[in-house]
């Protein structure tokens, strides 16, 4: 979309840019089933056990998963009782919101998505790059290397597909954020030596700091660091609750998204370029160290044993669980937390 918007007029640029919601909805409904869990917790055990066919192709894993899913459900439903009776309806969506099962990824997640994917200077290279390469004092062509920068992009997004999902959540987040953070910072430092074209001046190849430190920002985090956020969204959600906060954070995350592109004049105004990128740099910072101290390792976990998590000592469960899960043969890697949702949450931060 961006290479597009760099290379003709804005609206022929919407104009093409409509074919891809059009295709993904076509996409979706007529290949995507429906989620098994919802459909077993209306009691259609049939269709559900049809949808994870569809999913995961093989009979064995199918029965065992339908299983483990049949007893994780039964658990929540016990834990969710009140007093042996049942609630409903708006009770229901208040008893969600106070589980801490629900809150503590919901605290996570919502830290994440401010400091990471909206404060953290994705969005202001997406959307003002033009720009922002003219008043760094590029020499060549913004609009040609802001559209070539756009398309390596999307390269490093199919090309991380094959193994994003093969690793281990935290490292791949906390290497790929420190490489943001060198970007960021390299964009910063950068833009405020670099004043009336001083560093120029003196280091001739200082002009390709800035293509450098872009390079960096848009390999590592869509790579690792804003797209683990995207993929840690289904994951870290109890499955009864998913939709409610996959909403709450979709919601807090556009409102986030929306103040930031706003304040951009008023930080390129007020700070300069420099000042601003240092502040998404501080940014970055905060938001590696958050999550050193909290964020979980879900790798290897299933989505039932995640939600244990939540409701245990995060710290020891965690680690029993991963012990657990050592043990597991190969055929049942379908059962593994990496499921198409998370696949599919990656490709939505391609629009940061």
């Amino acid at each position: 979309m961006f290479a597009i918007g760099a290379l003709v007029p804005w609206h022929i640029a919407v104009i093409l840019t409509l074919i891809w919601p059009v295709l993904s909805l076509i996409c979706i409904t007529s290949f995507c089933p429906e989620s098994p869990i919802w459909l077993l917790n209306k009691g259609k055990d049939d269709q559900a056990e049809q949808a994870l066919m569809r999913l995961r192709g093989d009979e064995e894993i199918v029965k065992t998963e339908l299983k483990r899913l049949k007893s994780a459900l039964m658990e929540i439903e016990l834990a969710m009782k009140d007093n042996g009776e049942k609630i409903s309806g708006f009770q229901e969506i208040l008893e969600v919101l106070k589980d801490k099962a629900f809150v503590k990824p919901f605290g996570i997640l919502s830290f994440l998505y401010v400091f990471t994917v909206n404060w953290g200077g994705t969005p202001s290279l997406s959307f003002y790059m033009i720009f922002l390469l003219q008043k760094s004092n590029f020499h060549y062509d913004s609009y040609i290397m802001g559209a070539s920068l756009s398309i390596f992009r999307s390269i490093i997004l199919i090309l991380s597909f094959g193994f994003t999902s093969k690793m281990r959540r935290r490292p791949l987040f906390l290497v790929c954020g420190v490489f943001h953070l060198i970007g960021m910072g390299g964009l910063g430092i950068y833009n405020i030596l670099n004043e009336n074209e001083r560093l120029e001046e003196i280091f001739s190849f200082a002009q390709w700091i800035p293509i450098i430190s872009i390079l960096l920002i848009y390999s590592f985090s869509t790579v690792g660091y804003v797209s683990m956020v995207f993929m840690l969204t289904p994951e870290l959600f109890p499955s009864y609750a998913r939709a409610i906060g996959c909403g709450l954070v979709g919601v807090f995350d556009n409102l986030s998204l929306s103040l930031s592109v706003k304040m951009i004049p008023t930080f390129l105004n007020s700070i300069g370029v420099g000042g601003m990128f240092l502040m998404y740099t501080l940014f970055t910072l905060v938001a590696l160290v958050f999550s050193y101290f909290v964020l979980p390792e879900t790798y290897g976990l299933s989505l039932e044993d995640i939600e244990k998590m939540w409701r245990g000592s995060q710290k020891s469960e965690a680690k029993t669980l991963q012990l657990q899960t050592k043990g597991v043969k190969n055929s049942l890697n379908g059962l593994r937390s990496n499921s198409i949702l998370s696949i599919y949450e990656t490709s939505n931060q391609y629009t940061r």
